[in-house]
């Protein structure tokens, strides 16, 4: 059966920092109000990188003026970043450049737009720059934004990685930066300054592929329905019984009982019943369940490491004198009483318990 469960109201900070969580609540459960605790573990999560979304952008634009731009823009998300000696003159259709902007208006930044339908979990933008000796270098600094509507922009703080070279002017650098949704992603670079090695008037930024790599959160979730401790009445259960899921224990009532887990069991503490209170125990992932069962009023198991060096000690009493005609009651056996220590150090004390009554 399920009863509802009313719960205290949830700070605004409960999942702020990582950490093992309580919540607090009452549920009525026949007719009885019950306590409730909820155990809940905040993780930070592991982040990896996944794939190119740059392909799925429902639009692409770019803040060069028409008459101004240069090259291909699509060529940047066709997935080659390849580039092309375009021979044939005319736009370079594996690369988007800002050659005219630069050399022409004599103009140093310029922008590019990625806008989807629904937000993308951004972690990682990879840029391959193709280079080249007569204009195209790499930028002199390069900013990132999102938004979610086009018109209020945050800006990334963005850490470049290693930079690697292919097709021998292929250069390319990947950038980091906390993971984060976009609607809209904006990158701006600043093109070098200084005089080209060549005829151009300024410097430029050739693009043949810019790659947007989502962010991919994974949580570790624990399967073990085990507990790692258990304490009755103030007394810690022993390794053993815990292995077994099974304590025993000569106190009539169970007073207090703390429960130990590293791999947040969820557990229900059941009432006694003949005797025997019962932990009912289920996994993080809801994939085991388990049971511990405590028993009172009864014998309490011996720990094995307890038995280490105890005597076993069988003594006979004296025979009487052949004059003396016995009455012998014994009201006690020999009994060898062992200390906690002396459990565990091997020695014994003996004490005899003898009474005799004799006639003669």
């Amino acid at each position: 059966a399920e009863f509802p469960v009313t719960w205290e109201p949830i700070p605004a900070d409960f999942t702020a920092t990582p950490g093992t969580k309580t919540i607090e609540g009452t549920s009525t459960v026949f007719g009885q109000k019950l306590d409730v605790t909820a155990t809940i573990r905040v993780a930070a999560g592991t982040v990896t990188i996944g794939g190119n979304v740059a392909p799925n952008a429902a639009e692409l634009t770019q803040d060069i003026p028409k008459g101004s731009q240069s090259d291909t823009l699509e060529a940047i998300r066709n997935g080659s970043n390849a580039p092309d000696a375009n021979n044939d003159g005319g736009d370079n259709p594996a690369q988007w450049s800002n050659f005219k902007w630069a050399n022409d208006q004599n103009q140093t930044t310029s922008s590019l737009t990625f806008r989807y339908d629904t937000a993308q979990y951004l972690g990682e933008v990879v840029i391959h720059y193709n280079t080249d000796y007569y204009s195209a270098a790499l930028p002199r600094s390069v900013k990132m934004e999102v938004s979610g509507n086009g018109k209020e922009w945050t800006t990334l703080n963005i850490t470049a990685g290693t930079e690697t070279v292919s097709h021998d002017s292929v250069h390319t650098i990947p950038y980091t930066f906390a993971p984060v949704d976009a609607v809209y992603f904006r990158v701006t670079f600043t093109n070098e300054v200084g005089d080209p090695p060549s005829n151009a008037t300024a410097y430029c930024v050739a693009i043949t592929e810019l790659e947007l790599n989502v962010a991919q959160t994974s949580f570790p979730i624990f399967s073990t329905a085990d507990l790692t401790g258990l304490t009755v009445n103030g007394k810690e259960v022993d390794a053993n019984s815990l292995a077994n899921h099974a304590y025993s224990t000569e106190a009539l009532v169970l007073a207090s009982l703390t429960v130990s887990t590293n791999a947040n069991v969820a557990y229900t503490i059941l009432p006694a019943y003949e005797n025997v209170v019962r932990i009912l125990t289920e996994s993080e992932n809801h994939t085991a369940r388990s049971s511990y069962a405590i028993h009172l009023d009864a014998e309490p198991v011996q720990d094995p490491e307890d038995n280490a060096g105890i005597m076993t000690i069988k003594r006979q009493l004296p025979p009487l004198p052949a004059n003396v005609d016995p009455i012998r009651e014994m009201t006690a056996p020999p009994v060898m009483l062992l200390t906690e220590t002396e459990k565990h150090t091997g020695t014994a004390i003996m004490q005899m318990q003898e009474e005799a009554a004799l006639r003669i």
